[in-house]
C-alpha cells in the first residue's frame, strides 16, 4: 500500500485520495481532510527515501517556499501546515498542507453546458491575467516564476469564475 501511494491517513489527515500519479514516489500529492478542523485539504508528502539524488530537501523546500511566498497571489490555495517533519517518520518524510479550494478543474468543468460561453471566455482572461503575475509579480520581493504544472487537471474552477491553481 505505501510503495503505491494508496493511504488513506497520515498523521491527523485522513479520507486520503492520491491525486498526484501512482508512480511518483519522492513528491506525492493527497486530497483529504484535516481531522482537527475538519477543512478539505491538499497534502503534499515528500519521501526522501524514494529520492534518487542527494538534494531531495533542497527540492522539497523550494516547492513550498515558493509557495510560500506567493501567499498573497489570489488564485493560489492558502497554506494550512507549514513545511514539517513527519514526527513517525523522523528524516525520512516531510510535508505541508493547502487548504482546498473545494473547486471543480477545467478538466470537470469543461462538458458542463451550465458554463457559458461568455463565463469560460471570462475564465480564459482570468487564467491570463493570473499567468501574466506569475511572470511578471508586481512585488519586487517575489521572484518571476515559470509553472511547469498547467493542464485542465492542476487549474480550478471557483465559483466566482476565478481561477485557483491547485500549487
Amino acid at each position: 500500500m505505501v510503495l503505491t501511494g494508496d493511504i488513506k491517513q497520515f498523521g491527523h489527515y485522513s479520507k486520503l485520495q492520491l491525486q498526484s500519479a501512482k508512480g511518483e514516489r519522492f513528491h506525492r500529492v493527497y486530497s483529504g481532510v484535516n481531522e482537527r478542523t475538519q477543512d478539505k485539504v491538499i497534502l503534499h508528502i515528500y519521501d526522501y527515501s524514494a529520492s534518487d539524488g542527494s538534494n531531495s530537501d533542497l527540492i522539497a523546500r523550494r516547492e513550498y517556499e515558493t509557495i510560500q511566498k506567493l501567499q498573497k497571489v489570489a488564485w493560489l490555495p492558502r497554506l494550512m501546515e507549514s513545511f514539517q517533519e513527519a514526527p513517525e517518520y523522523p528524516g525520512e518524510l516531510f510535508y505541508f498542507s493547502l487548504v482546498d479550494p473545494a473547486a471543480p478543474t477545467i478538466e470537470k468543468r469543461v462538458n458542463d453546458y451550465s458554463w457559458k460561453v461568455d463565463d469560460r471566455a471570462l475564465f480564459a482572461a482570468e487564467c491570463l491575467a493570473a499567468l501574466a503575475e506569475l511572470h511578471t509579480p508586481s512585488d519586487p520581493e517575489n521572484p518571476a516564476i515559470l509553472h511547469r504544472n498547467l493542464s485542465p487537471a492542476t487549474i480550478h474552477v471557483r465559483a466566482n469564475g476565478k481561477p485557483c491553481s491547485a500549487g
